[in-house]
């Protein structure tokens, strides 16, 4: 990727986190920019493109501070904790790699795209997706029942989708420290 690329990219990013993808106008992306609406559009020819780049992205840079937070730690039960600290780091602002916190990006894009665009829709549940396989792969390396499997993932999920809502709703900063509280709970009592 190029830096006139990585500008708009940025940029774009910034603007549709705080403010949302309908909100904000390719004029606004250029000026925040600092480029010309030729290099934009030689670099993403559509708006819609430009926001899947965006999601990709973002995607990029999660995966790379949970595969960071994930390799210094026991696999299983020691990973999901380690992963949901680095969500609690993030939500706090505690987390330079990551933006200030305003919810989830995926989210936000699936809620303002779900009806009408089939490819940004696929590129947020291909974030959902890679999450639910990196909890799948902690949960496996403990628990060999697949009911329990099925059901100990799903709460994972929740847990994680719940302390996200609640710190962007609520403003609740503790969120994923109570979904670690309830975790620690969970998996030293599970049977």
């Amino acid at each position: 990727m190029n830096i006139k690329q990585q500008q708009i990219l940025n940029a774009a990013f910034t603007l549709f986190y705080k403010r949302g993808f309908h909100a904000i106008g390719i004029n606004e992306i250029i000026k925040k920019a600092n480029v010309a609406k030729k290099t934009l559009y030689h670099h993403f020819p559509s708006k819609n493109e430009l926001i899947i780049a965006t999601l990709e992205l973002h995607h990029w840079q999660i995966m790379q501070i949970l595969e960071q937070s994930i390799e210094h730690s026991v696999p299983g039960k020691d990973c999901i904790l380690a992963i949901f600290e680095q969500i609690s780091a993030w939500i706090e602002g505690k987390t330079e790699e990551l933006p200030t916190f305003n919810g989830c990006y995926f989210n936000q894009a699936y809620s303002e795209f779900s009806v009408i665009d089939p490819d940004i829709t696929a590129a947020c549940l291909s974030n959902k997706k890679a999450f639910k396989n990196i909890i799948q792969k902690q949960v496996d390396n403990f628990e060999n029942d697949a009911d329990k499997n099925k059901l100990l993932v799903d709460l994972l999920i929740l847990l994680k989708e719940g302390a996200l809502a609640n710190a962007t709703i609520f403003t609740e900063n503790s969120s994923a420290q109570q979904a670690i509280h309830y975790i620690e709970n969970i998996l030293r009592f599970k049977r």
